[in-house]
């Protein structure tokens, strides 16, 4: 009996887009959003007791391993996870989100053949997408994290008497070298005071950016990061998008960081006094940065959302079937947005965040059941389908063929005769019978003649593998 996914327990919203075009080029998306700081509301007896009615938190294995099993030849999973790859820190999220970052799944992340088989489920391909955390990068988008970690220390310290167990007044008793060494090691907040120059010029921007139309910010911040004196991981991604993807054009990227920050509609709606920038400048803990700091972070998190978009859309070599993310809620309604204003996507199913009571319990009837079918019907990849037919063809040809001496040729020889050499090879291993076996209809489409060949290659493959001698040990 196939078990039915009833209820997924954890998350407070979900969105699954499939694409309008059915050829399968586009991977299916599925987002998961979280509220951080809680555990309240999951389901109550989430169990598969009842498999037609089965419940699963989604950070169980058994949950992940079914995911696992959707995913076909050349055509994975890719799951994003709102963290980067630093010292794993408990209570961080304090949220079945947290449960994603947990030693045990520590070896997801790491793509090595050593590594892979400790995680839960190895079969997916892992991924951190928070580039905000990415201390361990030299990217300009972890600079611009350094400063809102500055101004988030601020805010903090104006409404409490100890912070990091340490009170109000010693901290601001501390003079600039001592003040900054104390937050990167008594806080999990980190400020690399080597960026300082940087900072200074970010902090200058943002002073710039509320004199400026939405349309006008986008296309500053934008223009900043892509040419800096430190590298930026989204225009990385942005260099790796295929020519034909709807974010291949830079004028794509400012159109979602407008819309993203639009979608935030208190980035507009604050100012602040030009003379803090200097306080900030200073690392001055008595400057009032609430406003600044809010800047900052709707800046950072739409950087989250640009780095994860592009991620999913990048031409690699073996593309996904299905992109996963378990973000804040914040952003996946961020980036579900963005890819539906493309026109590429609908929305299949969702179920948006309850503002009332935040319940962790979604009703999932139908949807997995939905990728099931959907993935099944879906082709492989051109690129990856090709490189996987060439291999079982290598495989098919006869050992003896493989290895024979090849006939010498001029630099001149062309690609024809090459490929007529491999078809007639192709031809030899073929079984004789399926060879002679009667042809179909003239009528017949050179797609179906395409899959026949490659069903009689497939066949011929195993058939070459079950009876070859196997290795003696």
């Amino acid at each position: 009996m196939t078990t039915n996914i009833s209820r997924i327990s954890g998350p407070v919203s979900f969105y699954y887009l499939k694409p309008k075009d059915s050829s399968g080029n586009l991977p299916l998306i599925l987002l998961f959003g979280d509220v951080h700081f809680s555990y309240d509301n999951m389901c109550t007896d989430c169990t598969c007791e009842d498999e037609k009615n089965c419940c699963h938190a989604i950070y169980d294995d058994n949950f992940l391993k079914k995911l696992e099993k959707l995913a076909r030849p050349n055509r994975p999973i890719d799951f994003y996870v709102e963290y980067f790859d630093n010292i794993y820190t408990r209570g961080f999220f304090e949220s079945p989100l947290e449960k994603f970052i947990e030693p045990r799944f520590t070896f997801c992340y790491r793509h090595t053949v050593k590594n892979k088989y400790n995680c839960p489920a190895p079969g997916i391909r892992w991924h951190y997408s928070d580039i905000r955390m990415s201390q361990r990068k030299n990217n300009i988008e972890n600079v611009f994290a350094n400063v809102q970690n500055f101004t988030s220390f601020c805010s903090a310290l104006k409404k409490r008497n100890i912070l990091f167990g340490i009170t109000q007044d010693e901290w601001l008793s501390f003079d600039k070298s001592t003040l900054l060494d104390k937050i990167n090691r008594e806080t999990f907040l980190k400020i690399d005071v080597s960026k300082t120059e940087e900072m200074h010029k970010i902090i200058d921007l943002i002073g710039d950016l509320q004199h400026l139309t939405i349309d006008k910010c986008a296309e500053r911040i934008i223009d900043f990061i892509f040419v800096n004196k430190y590298p930026s991981l989204i225009y990385k991604q942005f260099k790796k998008q295929a020519k034909t993807s709807v974010f291949a054009e830079k004028s794509s990227i400012v159109k979602m960081m407008s819309d993203s920050l639009f979608r935030n509609i208190d980035f507009i709606q604050y100012k602040f006094d030009i003379k803090l920038l200097d306080q900030l400048k200073n690392f001055d803990l008595t400057g009032d940065y609430d406003v600044i700091n809010n800047y900052l972070m709707i800046i950072n998190a739409v950087f989250v959302d640009l780095y994860t978009i592009l991620r999913i859309t990048k031409k690699v070599e073996s593309p996904p079937s299905l992109c996963i993310a378990y973000l804040g809620n914040a952003h996946i309604t961020s980036i579900a947005n963005s890819f539906l204003s493309t026109g590429k996507y609908e929305k299949k199913a969702f179920e948006e965040k309850d503002r009332k009571n935040e319940k962790r319990c979604l009703n999932f009837s139908n949807v997995f059941d939905d990728l099931r079918t959907s993935l099944k019907n879906r082709s492989p990849s051109s690129s990856s389908s090709s490189k996987n037919h060439h291999k079982l063809l290598v495989n098919a040809i006869p050992k003896n063929q493989k290895t024979s001496p090849k006939p010498k040729s001029s630099s001149s020889s062309s690609n024809k005769n090459s490929t007529k050499h491999h078809h007639k090879l192709l031809v030899k291993a073929i079984p004789k019978n399926r060879k002679t076996s009667s042809s179909s209809s003239s009528s017949s489409s050179n797609k179906n003649s395409t899959k026949y060949h490659y069903k009689l290659l497939v066949k011929a493959t195993r058939k070459n593998r079950k009876t070859s001698p196997k290795p003696k040990s």
